[in-house]
């Protein structure tokens, strides 16, 4: 096998490589849209049971629940923040991964076309080298 072969396949196999790894910066993009959305939720919701012990007549029940409620907004909360950093720290990592493999493979993939480029201009001079010398048309 050619030289130029053997590296067009090492760059196919780490394009591959590179794509299951954009396929995971977009898994984590998906889930970190979902933990905002729902941190927005919760914000929403801690809202309006601020807005319900705001009410006259509250009674010791209610407002017992209310702050229960409170406690573990919040511990969701805090949980789906902590989440989200670490996601994000992931997806900075991953995405300066991706873009140093995506280098590499372009390194690559120019490696290959000067490798083929080479190996074409060998194959044309072994064919020229094959070729009789033209004898000049004054017979000598």
């Amino acid at each position: 096998m050619t030289n130029s072969r053997s590296v067009a396949r090492y760059t196919l196999s780490k394009t591959i490589e590179l794509r299951g790894f954009q396929r995971e910066a977009a898994r984590l993009v998906s889930e970190i849209k979902r933990l905002e959305e729902r941190i927005a939720q919760v914000k929403s919701l801690e809202e309006s049971y601020r807005q319900h012990l705001a009410m006259p007549n509250l009674s010791v029940m209610e407002y017992r629940s209310v702050i229960d409620i409170f406690r573990k907004l919040g511990e969701r909360k805090t949980i789906d923040e902590a989440r989200l950093e670490l996601l994000v720290n992931e997806r900075i990592h991953i995405t300066q991964m991706l873009a140093q493999k995506q280098q590499h493979i372009n390194k690559l993939e120019d490696e290959v076309q000067k490798l083929r480029k080479n190996e074409q201009n060998e194959r044309d001079a072994r064919a020229e080298r094959l070729i009789p010398a033209r004898r000049n048309s004054n017979g000598i």
